[in-house]
């Protein structure tokens, strides 16, 4: 048995966009900017994922650690001006 999917259907390939989200989603300890690049990114890429049939998994995690960084960011400027 081969590990085609039942449809018929050849796997899709895992659309550029689905990559850059995941590394703009990583590089967001850096600062909020890349991590914002990053969320959008991925919720640009999901949809095309679907589509392509590969990286939704992927997509859905940049979208995840991207708003994981943004609430430590937020967290921290919120500590920040509190303590000020």
């Amino acid at each position: 048995m081969s590990g085609a999917p039942a449809s018929g259907q050849a796997y899709g390939r895992t659309p550029g966009i689905v990559i850059s989200a995941m590394v703009f989603a990583l590089l967001g300890f850096a600062c909020a900017l890349p991590a914002v690049v990053g969320l959008i990114l991925g919720l640009v890429a999901r949809p095309r994922a679907q589509l392509a049939g590969a990286g939704v998994g992927l997509a859905t995690a940049a979208i995840v650690i991207s708003l994981a960084w943004l609430a430590f960011f937020l967290v921290m400027v919120l500590v920040a001006v509190r303590s000020s």
